[in-house]
């Protein structure tokens, strides 16, 4: 399905190697590296971006074998903000097994045993954890946890990326003390508060391996609701969030959003609509996962 809202032709667009996969912007829907290159071999800082835009691309025609590729060549490269890029492909398009081999990653890490963590090792950690809560599964809520309390055991700065994951899979609401790194004193409270919301949740679809957002069942079509029906500019600062959820489950070219300097909601409700009203949209069952509306194995 596609919605030919866009004002900037792909052409005039940056390579997902200039912009990264930013979802403020452009996210998957960029010119292609090779197209902006001069007329010379690719250099070395080249090749690794290449590769990983023809194995997205592989991924967006359905052949999800390309995730386990995305996994070796984010271990291989040094390149930080191709890390980033590879480790959020895997949290759209990954499969469990992607996601068992980062997880025994990190549980093996030489960092464990360490008394304090270096940046490269920290970064490591809070790009598979936001890769663990793009793939929604309830389940990765301990495995979040682990790793939180692992660093802050540590005395880790910059370690609040965690409970704001851990707060969008479990509950739906801007105010909860899910979403807050806790003072010291308050530590032990927020664990018995984060993972009594998770047994709630648990309880409530019968199972801790089902996809959710939110608190509830993830649905494509949910989160169109969402986007479709946004009317305050707090509000609207979820925008980002949704599209990422949105934008690789459909393939649907959202950059219209983020186009002007204020985000346009008008723009996001008029792609929901669209979805939500076409035949394609209705075929993205609630608890399922898709990229470029192909279902991805589980």
């Amino acid at each position: 399905m596609v919605v030919d809202m866009n004002e900037i032709p792909i052409e005039a667009r940056p390579t997902l190697k200039e912009a990264g996969l930013d979802f403020n912007h452009f996210a998957y829907f960029t010119r292609p590296i090779a197209a902006a290159l001069p007329s010379r071999t690719p250099g070395a800082a080249d090749i690794h971006w290449i590769q990983l835009e023809a194995l997205i691309n592989k991924l967006k025609s359905g052949d999800f074998s390309a995730a386990e590729d995305i996994l070796r060549l984010c271990r291989e490269t040094t390149d930080w903000q191709m890390k980033f890029a590879a480790t959020r492909v895997l949290g759209h398009a990954g499969t469990i097994d992607c996601f068992k081999r980062m997880r025994e990653e990190l549980e093996q890490h030489p960092m464990r045993k360490q008394e304090s963590i270096d940046v490269p090792s920290r970064t490591l950690v809070l790009t598979y954890c936001r890769a663990f809560a793009l793939w929604g599964r309830l389940d990765v809520i301990p495995v979040l946890m682990d790793q939180y309390l692992a660093l802050r055991l540590k005395q880790t700065p910059e370690i609040s990326l965690l409970p704001l994951l851990m707060s969008d899979l479990l509950v739906d609401d801007d105010s909860t003390m899910i979403a807050h790194d806790p003072p010291e004193d308050a530590l032990e409270d927020y664990l018995n508060l984060v993972m009594n919301q998770y047994d709630a949740v648990t309880a409530k679809h019968g199972s801790d391996k089902v996809f959710v957002f939110r608190g509830d069942l993830y649905s494509v079509r949910a989160i169109a609701e969402r986007m479709r029906h946004l009317t305050t500019p707090y509000q609207a600062a979820d925008l980002t969030t949704l599209r990422e959820r949105f934008e690789p489950a459909t393939g649907i070219d959202c950059s219209v959003i983020f186009s002007e300097e204020d985000v346009s909601t008008l723009a996001a409700a008029t792609i929901a609509e669209s979805f939500l009203e076409s035949d394609d949209g209705k075929k993205f069952e609630p608890g399922r996962r898709y990229f470029f509306g192909h279902p991805i194995p589980e």
